[in-house]
Parts: structure tokens; sequence; C-alpha cells
């Protein structure tokens, strides 16, 4: 008996309890399977606590089976999720390139501007090089 005692010992509350509820659904199940007339019927109160198990494993099976379709939603939500980022990885690489073309566009643009309005300053007369040399400061 101090064996079974050690044994039980590291068993939280919780896991005595279901143990002791599974054995009395054992002895329930083995005295309803006897041939009637050989044991005699369950008393009131057990009758009571019969019917109060099986609503608690009704309850049990519905709750696993919403935990089971709670983990389908999950897996559905994360592979949405990944696909939702993957797109808006794609979408920002080609953002950033479209905005690196942009500002490749722009700074040309300048460089031309800036090339004509020292052409108009200058009267037109001269070229680019030479422009570009009074615009360092080599020409004065």
């Amino acid at each position: 008996m101090l064996e079974l005692v050690s044994m039980l010992r590291p068993l939280t509350t919780w896991q005595m309890l279901l143990g002791v509820c599974l054995l009395d659904l054992a002895l329930i199940a083995v005295r309803l399977s006897w041939p009637s007339g050989t044991v005699p019927a369950l008393p009131s109160h057990q009758q009571h606590r019969l019917q109060h198990l099986q609503e608690l494993l009704a309850w049990h099976a519905r709750l696993a089976q919403e935990v089971e379709l709670s983990r389908g939603q999950l897996e559905e939500n994360r592979r949405r999720v990944q696909e939702l980022l993957a797109a808006q990885a794609v979408r920002a690489d080609t953002e950033e390139e479209q905005l690196r073309l942009l500002a490749y566009g722009v700074e040309d643009l300048e460089k031309g501007l800036a090339t004509l309005m020292g052409r108009r300053a200058r009267g037109a007369t001269g070229t680019i090089s030479q422009w570009n040399e009074t615009r360092s400061g080599r020409i004065t």
C-alpha cells in the first residue's frame, strides 16, 4: 500500500480525480455489461452520477471538436498571413525598384536642366565641358 501511495504522490489533484472518474466509469460499464438480474440495478445516486459523467464526456467531445476546428482555422490564418507577407515583400521590392528608377530619372532631368540653364546664361555658346569647367571654378 505504501508503494501505491508513493506512486500516486507525483500526480496532480486533477489527474487523481480523472483517474477516479475513469475507474468509476469502468466499474459502471462492467456492471451494465452483465446480464440483467445477476447484478442489482444501479442506485439512483449512481445513475445520476453516470448521467453526469456522460454529460461530461459529451462536453469533452464537443470541446475537442472545437479545439480541432480552432487549430484548422489557426493554420488557415497562418497560411494567409504568410501569403500576404510574401505578396507585400514582392510589392515592396517592386516599389523600391520603381523609386530607384524614378530617382535616376530625376537626376538625369536635373543634369539636363542645369545644362540648359548654363547655356542660356552664356548665350548658348561653348560646350558642356566648358560650362562644367566654369561651374567648377577652373576657368575665371
